[in-house]
């Protein structure tokens, strides 16, 4: 399991419904050490070497659908297995 820090300077920078610079893709890039990867409303996409989904946890799934509607959210850590 490793740990994503979404920081409230990711949040800042992010761009809403954009799945490369999204505040959770800016602290997974970070914390992964992966710079070729996606987030979809459900999943975190690390593109290369091989494509390969790793699911959201609930409530950075709903980080994700809040940030794209303009609901204000606030910094999260969650979980991913990989």
């Amino acid at each position: 399991m490793i740990t994503i820090h979404v920081t409230e300077d990711d949040i800042k920078r992010g761009q809403p419904e954009d799945c490369y610079f999204c505040p959770i893709a800016l602290a997974a890039k970070r914390d992964l050490k992966e710079k070729d990867l996606i987030v979809t409303s459900d999943e975190i996409i690390i593109e290369k070497p091989h494509r390969r989904g790793i699911l959201l946890p609930y409530e950075a799934a709903n980080f994700v659908f809040d940030f794209d509607h303009d609901v204000p959210v606030q910094p999260i850590n969650f979980e991913i297995d990989i």
